[in-house]
């Protein structure tokens, strides 16, 4: 028995002797100091271009100060074979990044109660105007599957403006009778953007773009 316990004793001792050596183990250790690394994202702004600058023998329209909005027809009366004056376009701001951008125009019309149009053929007839300029000035695309949505076929730098997706509307002097006597119709200009880093052509822009038509709509 005597010779157990000087046993169990000695095994003790040899575990205290173990651990206080480990305690006395160091580690070599070193520390940097921070190093910051800052991202700073870009921003993509934009504003619609609506303008009415006549020349010679052109309609003017009358712009509100307040809203912007252009009214064409308050002073003299809109007539067939008239030629009007309205610029539409997409500028991005010199602060902003260079873009991929769209327009969505939508026409809508109101007849006299005499016209025997219907307000759908009355509507075409306003959007066939609209793709007689747009398919001159060859600078805008429209979606073939979201009428009334085009897309601008390249990227618009910081401080320019895209080229005008018309520059006039000319009123029908023959197809335009007594049925689109006192007709007025609206066209209401909407734009989006998105970013052209990372984006390598208008068709992979798309699907972004007609999202965010969606969204504003």
């Amino acid at each position: 028995m005597k010779k157990k316990n000087i046993l169990t004793a000695v095994l003790s001792l040899c575990l205290v002797a173990v651990i206080t050596v480990g305690a006395t183990l160091a580690y070599f250790t070193d520390k940097s100091e921070a190093v910051h690394n800052t991202f700073t994202t870009g921003n993509i702004k934009i504003a619609v271009v609506d303008e009415t600058n006549p020349t010679e023998g052109q309609v003017g329209g009358v712009k509100d100060p307040e809203t912007g909005d252009i009214a064409y027809g308050t002073v003299t009366p809109i007539m067939p074979g008239d030629v009007i004056s309205k610029q539409v376009s997409v500028s991005v701001n010199s602060d902003s990044q260079p873009a991929w951008v769209a327009l969505k125009l939508t026409t809508n019309v109101s007849l006299s109660p005499d016209s025997k149009l219907t307000v759908n053929e009355a509507n075409a007839a306003v959007k066939a105007l609209i793709d007689q300029e747009v398919a001159k000035q060859r600078a805008w695309v429209e979606d073939e599957n979201n009428k009334g949505v085009y897309y601008y076929r390249d990227i618009v730098q910081p401080g320019d403006t895209a080229a005008s997706i018309f520059n006039t509307l000319t009123i029908p002097g023959e197809a335009w009778g007594n049925d689109y006597a006192g007709m007025t119709f609206t066209i209401d200009v909407k734009a989006a953007a998105v970013q052209a880093a990372n984006i390598d052509t208008i068709e992979d822009a798309k699907p972004e773009l007609s999202k965010l038509f969606i969204e504003i709509s």
